[in-house]
């Protein structure tokens, strides 16, 4: 498939917002290939922001201004399900964060939103990306999700939902315009794994993630190189990433910049 680019602008607002479209890009996709069964239950993320709607119930406002109805409508619209908050540092208040303790919500470590603009050149770093493999068959979803519940620390039910998320985009599935899953090995075995989700003008670099005992190799760099070479040469000139401090550095020295901060919030079953 091919991703038409657009001229990118380096303005800083327009970064930003490039930041947040992606994010929301995300959760919107997430939230259309989570399984809904019997087996387990799935991980979901909603963004908020003052005065925007939930991404997955339009027709709730929800706005941290009156945090208590924010909050009131996502647990209702969850009904006892797991769930992320992911809040623009600006909505942070010290009133959200005492009721989001009252509610059982529990802080994750803050998430940059970072943008690199423009792409390197074709061929410039390639022996960074020279180990990094493109993935394309679907039946190493299961390797990918090891990996990346690994490399991420999280649960079963969260491991079982990062698998589908893997097949859906080695299947190519909709809702993502072009969608690669890149994966460095040691001695045949999967020690780390990243994700380019790629709308008409943005590339989008997740999910970067290796197994502990493999860090401090510069694979993460290997694979944001590779998967940001691949998506120049689909006309791509401006990239963005959600950061967690284990892949920040490798992503700054990659040129990447933060513009804006994300709180995650996590509120488990009961």
């Amino acid at each position: 498939m091919t991703v038409q680019g657009t001229e990118p602008t380096s303005s800083e607002p327009s970064l930003a917002q490039a930041v947040r479209d992606h994010v929301r890009l995300l959760v919107i996709a997430t939230g259309h290939v989570a399984p809904h069964g019997a087996v387990h239950v799935t991980d979901h993320a909603v963004m908020s922001s003052v005065g925007s709607p939930s991404l997955f119930n339009r027709a709730t406002a929800l706005s941290l201004a009156q945090p208590d109805v924010a909050l009131g409508e996502v647990e209702r619209f969850f009904d006892g399900l797991p769930h992320s908050l992911w809040l623009h540092d600006d909505d942070v208040t010290e009133e959200s964060r005492a009721l989001l303790a009252a509610r059982g919500y529990v802080p994750l470590p803050t998430q940059h939103g970072m943008a690199l603009s423009p792409l390197p050149r074709a061929g410039s770093d390639a022996g960074d990306s020279a180990h990094a493999d493109l993935l394309t068959d679907p039946s190493a979803a299961a390797e990918i999700a090891d990996v990346a519940a690994s490399g991420y620390g999280t649960g079963v039910d969260d491991r079982l939902f990062l698998e589908d998320l893997a097949r859906a985009v080695l299947r190519h599935a909709r809702p993502w315009d072009h969608g690669a899953i890149y994966g460095v090995r040691e001695g045949g075995t999967l020690v780390s794994t990243g994700v380019l989700l790629c709308t008409k003008d943005v590339a989008g670099i997740t999910g970067l993630a290796t197994i502990p005992r493999s860090r401090h190799q510069h694979h993460a760099s290997s694979i944001a190189t590779r998967a940001l070479a691949d998506a120049a040469a689909l006309g791509l000139e401006v990239a963005v990433t959600l950061a967690t401090p284990d892949s920040e550095p490798a992503m700054r020295r990659l040129g990447f910049r933060t513009l804006v901060d994300y709180h995650v919030y996590r509120q488990a079953r009961a």
